[in-house]
């Protein structure tokens, strides 16, 4: 019966070790994400979308844009129907809107940006724009800068 007990009280000690090797290490890790909004119009058909990219990422291809890290940009997706889309970063989570990017005639507006401390919770959201006037707003999309 001792032996058994030691045997077990060497396995759990071993396993708690472990468990929490593991925990330390996942601690550090970089944890950043890019998130993505959606806003909808009166008819339910979507107008378009919000971005916001975490990190920068380099496209080789000079032809195309760069996309830069701790930015919003804004994409009106259906033409001629009258309504643009904002997007809307609120930096810390903390109902205030930060940064904010507007695209209409079906275009994409510029990155909106501005550099952020790593780690940093933020939320995006698209809204709708007619006649200059921000209308509707879809649901909030959380990321990590």
């Amino acid at each position: 019966m001792n032996k058994a007990t030691s045997r077990f009280a060497r396995g759990a000690l071993a396993a708690v070790a472990a468990g929490g090797l593991v925990l330390g290490l996942a601690g550090s890790a970089h944890a950043s994400s890019n998130a993505t909004a959606y806003v909808y119009g009166p008819n339910g058909a979507r107008l378009g979308a919000a971005y916001f990219q975490a990190d920068p990422y380099d496209i080789p291809d000079p032809s195309r844009p760069d996309y830069p890290g701790d930015a919003i940009r804004a994409c009106d997706q259906v033409p001629g129907d009258g309504y643009g889309v904002q997007a809307q970063l609120d930096i810390g989570r903390d109902n205030t809107i930060d940064r904010r990017a507007n695209g209409t005639g079906a275009q994409c507006s510029d990155w909106a940006t501005g550099n952020l401390g790593e780690e940093t919770p933020v939320r995006v959201r698209a809204c709708q724009i007619l006649n200059g006037t921000v209308r509707e707003c879809g649901s909030w999309s959380n990321g990590v800068s």
